[in-house]
């Protein structure tokens, strides 16, 4: 009995550390891999935020644009402003979240050697960029994490 109280207990631990929000601000946050490496890239234009796995073979990235005159309703080209050299593999899908609204599409490149999902969210004057890659034969290993990552993402005021 002590035994299934002690895993019990663990678990409970891991997966209270496997939890744990993440925000650069109070504008956006998300619930990242909790073994992933993070990682920030910042410059004078813009700001984004990178959690690799450990085997340095994925990455979810997160960036945010703040203050924006945004249109009623989100234009799909929007999305893919942020793949100019790859292709879409379906049609854009719109989508909502907790008090925002987006648009999601999945990429690949020419070589069709790597594959992304990516997600922008908006909210008020905010906008919220969400991209995940893998290489295109493992996209599937991690397409459980990259849903998580991206159902957990909330958008503040």
């Amino acid at each position: 009995m002590k035994a299934h109280v002690f895993l019990f207990g663990v678990f409970m631990i891991a997966t209270g550390i496997a939890a744990e929000r993440w925000s650069p601000d109070k504008f956006y946050s998300i619930v990242p891999p909790a073994d992933w490496r993070h990682s920030e890239s910042i410059t004078t234009a813009d700001s984004s935020y990178a959690f690799t796995s450990p085997d340095g073979q994925s990455e979810v990235r997160v960036s945010a644009t703040y203050h924006l005159n945004l249109p009623d309703v989100l234009p799909e080209d929007v999305l893919d402003l942020a793949f100019p050299n790859e292709r879409g593999l379906a049609a854009v899908e719109r989508i909502r979240g907790k008090e925002w609204d987006g648009l999601r599409r999945e990429y690949t490149n020419a070589q069709h050697t790597k594959h992304w999902l990516g997600i922008t969210a908006r909210r008020g004057s905010t906008a919220v960029l969400l991209t995940m890659v893998a290489s295109e034969k493992d996209f599937e290993h991690y397409r459980a994490k990259f849903e998580a990552v991206s159902q957990s993402l909330e958008l503040g005021k």
